[in-house]
């Protein structure tokens, strides 16, 4: 999913003509920490409310200047090219401490921005989150991550992998797979990856609560080591 397929319908970004209480305002306003300035549709910077703060002192005031005049420093490479992935607008905003991120074309023109909530629509649509299932992870060498041979366990149980992600667990040589499986019951699931030798970390599942969900689960470690 590109990024340009998140961006919000409605857009605030700032004019280096506006006046800081405008900026401030509009920030507060829709609950933005930042908002993109953007001069003859070309991207000039991020603005942070924190940069706003500094000049308080001229806030409100018959002297209150405009962006453009008050010498603000704007965040120049805080921006994502309309091509790039939904997933890099992730640690770039989690870096910067924004909810806000301009969207670009590679002349630099402003095509919109996205904020946190339209990035996790956007994770929402990614992973199908909406649609009903099961969420299982596992914990591998890094030599055993082939997901094929995953999906085809999975699969043999009539069951289909919706969405999988995978990730190095820290200080350690092994992976963790999470996986959104489509069938409304792992026990099957479970079985054939334990009969293959994977190891179950957890299981998470919207319709069992967790007392009967691990109930089930020790029910089926016992059976497997008799």
């Amino acid at each position: 999913m590109n990024i340009i397929e998140a961006i919000e319908k409605k857009d605030f970004h700032l004019s280096p003509t506006d006046r800081l209480t405008t900026a401030r305002e509009r920030m507060d306003r829709h609950g933005f920490n930042a908002l993109p300035v953007v001069e003859e549709n070309v991207l000039s910077g991020l603005l942070t409310k924190e940069e706003i703060e500094s000049y308080t002192h001229e806030i409100d005031s018959p002297a209150d200047p405009s962006i453009g005049k008050a010498g603000l420093n704007y965040y120049k490479t805080v921006y994502l090219f309309e091509q790039q992935h939904l997933f890099d607008a992730i640690p770039l905003m989690d870096a910067h401490q924004t909810n806000v991120l301009p969207i670009i074309d590679e002349q630099h023109h402003y095509l919109g921005m996205v904020t946190w909530a339209g990035l996790v629509r956007g994770i929402n649509t990614i992973m199908d989150c909406e649609r009903p299932g099961s969420m299982l992870v596992l914990e591998v060498g890094q030599r055993d991550n082939a997901l094929s041979h995953i999906a085809h366990i999975v699969e043999s149980t009539d069951a289909q992998i919706l969405s999988s992600f995978t990730r190095q667990i820290p200080d350690s040589t092994r992976l963790e797979i999470t996986l959104k499986i489509s069938s409304s019951s792992l026990s099957s699931v479970m079985s054939a990856l334990l009969q293959a030798d994977y190891t179950i970390k957890n299981t998470y599942h919207s319709d069992l609560d967790r007392d009967d969900l691990n109930a089930r689960f020790e029910h089926l470690m016992n059976y497997i080591n008799m």
